[in-house]
């Protein structure tokens, strides 16, 4: 992937790249609901924490449909991921 991106110029960097960063963000969300699952099971629950899981779920899914479409409007059927 890096060397495509490395590579492409103009659009198809841009597609590229927000295809990587909706991977990335998707991470995000991940570790997220992986961290909300730890504190579940452990009971422990710092002040705060569930909080801030929410804020980067809710942010993080926000960037990707944002992303999504702009992919949509740049290339029908690419938002579709």
């Amino acid at each position: 992937m890096r060397k495509a991106l490395e590579e492409a110029r103009g659009a198809e960097f841009e597609q590229l790249w927000l295809e990587g960063m909706i991977r990335h963000h998707q991470g995000a969300i991940d570790m997220a609901l992986e961290q909300q699952q730890r504190q579940f099971e452990s009971g422990r629950r710092p002040f705060g924490i569930d909080v801030l899981l929410d804020d980067i779920l809710s942010a993080q899914r926000a960037e990707i449909a944002q992303m999504r479409e702009w992919l949509a409007q740049w290339r029908p059927g690419a938002g579709s991921h």
